[in-house]
């Protein structure tokens, strides 16, 4: 029997009805994998046995969908240019570093077009239609934060805390108001990265300011302004040569970070991320720190970025590896509206 509570069938199911044809897209990639995943035309019955399972979707474009498309604006002068150029349509989408990207259009689009850029060959635009495919989500947050996964004895686990890097220049500002309005805003936390090198201040002696929350290579500072949201800036540095160290630790032993399966091809994108930079011993101001710099050619290194992140919401919550001297977090215990008016009451009468 599928999953209801599975966000990635409910999508499948909401697409089909619209009459769009959705494709089974694994995680960690942007598009499908099956052979000949052009030709897949799923009916209602079809769809737990694609989508009951974690991963993502696509939308199959053209044809098969009705005449829906796709264009793709790929560089910042398309997008500036999009408004004048382009018919108007409500159908905008796009992701926090590129928003409005994606203009959707129902239109007698024979096959997918692409134009670039004559020297770089980067790509400028395109028309997304017959023969090729969008990815359209679920959003992550919707797919994984409302999720329950259960554990063998029964009781039920949820992810309680979600970074989300806010070092992206113009994009900040939308991640601020992604994490102010969604309907997760109470588990999500913009992160930032801080380069701490070896002459650097180290976190260790910053100096604690009313309202801040100061934990193992992390903070959280006490904020207001504009963003108003409370966020967690990171010493990337300590915490990369962490996220290293448990990797080099033996499986099975105390401390270690391993992953699943004996398939070493499954985890070869996760692989290149995580051995995308590389560490210079350096030495400073009575200080030895390990400084990561990305290899020439500046290879993609986001996931190894999102297992940094992973440890820093983990040491949030309070997980503390033993042996490191550190102590968990104090977790204050949250009290609701009527427990404070029962604590009120009972002052008064005293």
């Amino acid at each position: 029997m599928d999953d209801p509570g599975n966000p990635l069938l409910a999508a499948a199911r909401r697409y089909l009805k619209r009459g769009w044809t959705p494709v089974y897209v694994e995680p960690g990639v942007k598009g499908p994998t099956d052979k000949g995943w052009q030709n897949q035309r799923f009916t209602e019955a079809d769809l737990p046995v694609h989508f009951d399972r974690p991963g993502n979707i696509g939308i199959i474009l053209g044809e098969a969908s009705g005449g829906l498309v796709d264009v793709d604006l790929d560089c910042p002068e398309a997008l500036e240019l999009a408004d004048q150029l382009l018919p108007p349509t409500d159908a905008v989408t796009g992701r926090p570093g590129a928003p409005r990207s994606h203009r959707w259009y129902v239109a007698d689009v024979p096959g997918t077009k692409q134009f670039r850029d004559p020297q770089t060959r980067k790509m400028i635009v395109e028309l997304r239609s017959t023969g090729g495919q969008t990815l359209v989500g679920p959003k992550l947050t919707e797919a994984y934060l409302s999720r329950r996964w259960r554990r063998d004895d029964g009781a039920e686990l949820r992810i309680e805390r979600c970074l989300i890097d806010a070092n992206w220049g113009q994009s900040t500002d939308v991640v601020y108001q992604f994490c102010r309005q969604s309907g997760h805003a109470a588990v999500l936390l913009p992160s930032h990265g801080r380069y701490v090198g070896a002459s650097s201040v180290p976190f260790s002696e910053y100096k604690r300011k009313r309202g801040d929350r100061v934990g193992h290579h992390w903070r959280i500072p006490n904020v207001r302004g504009r963003r108003q949201v409370r966020h967690v800036v990171i010493d990337t540095n300590y915490w990369k040569s962490f996220i290293h160290s448990r990797l080099a630790v033996a499986m099975g032993d105390p401390g270690g970070l391993s992953i699943f399966g004996r398939r070493p091809v499954d985890h070869q994108l996760l692989a290149d991320h995580v051995t995308a930079e590389y560490r210079v011993r350096t030495e400073a101001r009575g200080r030895v720190v390990d400084e990561w710099k990305l290899r020439v050619g500046n290879p993609d290194n986001h996931w190894f970025d999102c297992l940094v992140g992973c440890a820093v919401a983990g040491s949030i919550l309070g997980a503390v590896l033993p042996g490191t001297g550190v102590r968990a977090a104090h977790q204050r215990q949250r009290l609701r509206l009527s427990g404070l008016q029962r604590c009120k009451g009972a002052f008064l009468r005293s």
